[in-house]
């Protein structure tokens, strides 16, 4: 994070960064070139089939990534895990001041927990809020010294999630001579909240 800090002061940047995590799978092709290192994690049993980087990313064309860690993990890491690891790296850009505004992961089940766990914590400062009734829509995020941070799925998880989401669950349902899909519920569900507005404001005169 004190790399991430002096880059960002030496480029004269002043706004917020954002966090990104991921497990790599760890493949050694050449064990016997460390065979000392190798039999020292065997006798432990303490192998790792996995690394999670975690990157830190300044949203300006021309600046890559940077990786401020590289954890070696069985791949059992479970939600409260990674949700303690990114508590420690806000603690650490709190010290150095830096801004972070979101946390990415990919989409496996312990990332969307461990985020779902971020969203709920309470901080010494009021959560971000934004309603939308009339669409059942109420997000809510976390604010802390360094500022709202959101944790979402990083870009091309989110790009794969959007596009095999329509591939998932019950498509079709069959009504005696008619049928139902998706796009008849969403209908009736508008349907639905333009008459509870209707009458709202008919109560209201």
């Amino acid at each position: 994070m004190a790399r991430v800090k002096r880059l960002i002061d030496t480029i004269k940047y002043t706004g917020p960064a954002a966090v990104a995590g991921d497990c790599t799978k760890c493949i050694v092709e050449n064990p016997e070139e460390i065979d000392a290192v190798i039999a020292k994690i065997m006798t432990a049993k303490a192998e790792a089939s996995q690394v999670r980087a975690i990157l830190v990313k300044v949203p300006l064309p021309h600046v890559p990534p940077q990786v401020v860690a590289l954890i070696p993990i069985d791949g059992k890491d479970d939600a409260p895990k990674i949700l303690e690891l990114n508590l420690q790296l806000l603690q650490m850009a709190a010290e150095l001041n830096l801004k972070v505004v979101t946390f990415a992961a990919d989409g496996a089940a312990s990332e969307p927990a461990a985020q779902n766990m971020f969203e709920k914590l309470k901080t010494n400062f009021p959560p971000l809020i934004y309603l939308y009734p009339l669409y059942g829509i109420h997000l809510r995020t976390p604010v802390f010294e360094t500022g709202p941070a959101v944790a979402g799925s990083d870009v091309p998880h989110g790009s794969e999630t959007g596009s095999n989401q329509h591939q998932t669950g019950t498509h079709t349902a069959s009504m005696g001579k008619g049928k139902v899909v998706n796009n008849d519920l969403a209908r009736l569900r508008r349907i639905g909240l333009l008459e509870e507005r209707y009458n709202r404001r008919g109560q209201t005169g």
